[in-house]
């Protein structure tokens, strides 16, 4: 299996994402994770694993789609509401009428994060797979260069942000 890490960062001025290189396995503390499944043939299924964000989940899900319209032709968004008490299924329901490549699993509770994406991973049907936060942390924009990375090769490709000026030391230490 060949592996890829990259550091990333938005640069104020030009939005430039860094360049790739290389990380050790202990500094993955943020990572999006692209993975090669061979189900369907060039398709891409992002999961969204979603717990309570109802306030950027529209604005997200519209770039994500945009920057996925602009690297790759076939692709599906699946939200996974993994118990949310907001308003955040009604707006995954609402995308979803919207948004002819998005389809959304509810659980019926908080099961975690990782059991979120693992339902998401069940049902997708991409021969790659995204998995991406809809908290606005991770950029849509790295998804390019991540793919790009895929067709050089890479089995799984990890991202993680290079630097973030407004995180805490206990944050950069987990």
């Amino acid at each position: 299996m060949h592996v890829s890490f990259f550091d990333y960062k938005k640069d104020q001025k030009t939005s430039d994402i860094a360049t790739f290189g290389q990380c050790s396995a202990d500094c993955l503390y943020f990572y999006i994770i692209l993975k090669y499944l061979n189900l369907h043939h060039h398709m891409l299924s992002a999961i969204l694993p979603i717990y309570n964000e109802e306030h950027g989940i529209e604005a997200f899900a519209t770039t994500l789609t945009s920057e996925l319209k602009k690297c790759t032709k076939s692709f599906e968004l699946i939200f996974v509401n993994d118990g949310s008490t907001d308003s955040s299924l009604e707006i995954i329901k609402k995308i979803c009428q919207s948004t002819v490549e998005a389809k959304y699993i509810n659980l019926s509770r908080n099961f975690g994060h990782q059991v979120a994406v693992s339902a998401g991973i069940d049902y997708a049907q991409g021969d790659r797979v995204l998995l991406i936060d809809s908290d606005g942390q991770d950029p849509p924009e790295a998804v390019a260069l991540m793919l790009a990375k895929m067709d050089d090769g890479y089995d799984v490709v990890y991202a993680k942000r290079a630097r973030r000026a407004d995180e805490s030391f206990l944050k950069k230490a987990t």
